[in-house]
């Protein structure tokens, strides 16, 4: 009975440490799949660079230009706006705060949020949040992926 109790306990531990909030706004164009990409492949940022690139997504590592439009007259105007190469743009910001069993230090537990933006329109595509070990967090957003 003692140990049903402490089994019991560690459960609601590990499932009350977990939470992935996704938010899908718009539908990806599946045949533009090209993707901005922060540089890098630290924890979450190559696990989802490696799931992007499984799918055959394109990947691009780069800063964006920025475009300068407007006239120069008594009343100079000009707007700035960022052009990307890609349709998509990929921002993701991540903290660990412990590592998950199974797994150890290849399945990090973090605190996260993941965002895809259309760089035609600036609108949001997706985001997905929360906390979790960074394999679930991967899993959810493979299946977002797929699923659209």
């Amino acid at each position: 009975m003692k140990r049903f109790i402490i089994i019991f306990i560690c459960a609601i531990f590990i499932i009350g440490c977990v939470s992935h909030n996704l938010r899908s706004y718009k539908p990806l164009v599946k045949n533009e799949k090209s993707i901005t990409v922060p540089p890098g492949g630290l924890m979450l940022i190559g696990a989802i660079k490696d799931v992007l690139q499984k799918n055959n997504w394109v990947l691009y590592v780069d800063k964006a230009q920025t475009v300068h439009k407007g006239e120069i007259n008594p009343s100079v105007n000009v707007t700035s706006k960022e052009v990307f190469k890609t349709r998509y743009r990929l921002n993701i910001k991540f903290q660990q705060y412990d590592v998950c069993i199974p797994g150890g230090r290849d399945n990090p537990a973090l605190f996260y949020d993941i965002a895809i933006t259309d760089n035609n329109d600036d609108a949001e595509v997706m985001s997905l949040s929360g906390q979790g070990c960074q394999r679930h967090i991967v899993e959810k957003f493979e299946e977002w992926l797929n699923s659209k």
